[in-house]
């Protein structure tokens, strides 16, 4: 997978607090689009696991909204 754009993306810091701030304020389904996007091309990724914390921590607090 190192050879994805989004993988060779991550290694940008600006790129992840990008993804990271798009995860947790966009829309919902912008949120699960992108965090789709990054688990099939870069779950291996060193940045991965923020990725992954910020979108259980987005879809509890739209659980909890309910």
């Amino acid at each position: 997978m190192k050879d994805s754009h989004i993988y060779q993306r991550m290694d940008n810091p600006k790129v992840v607090k990008g993804y990271l701030n798009t995860i947790l304020h966009q829309e919902l389904y912008i949120a699960k689009a992108l965090f789709a996007n990054i688990t099939l091309e870069a779950n291996d990724h060193v940045r991965y696991p923020a990725i992954v914390d910020a979108y259980t921590n987005r879809i509890n607090r739209e659980e909890n909204k309910e």
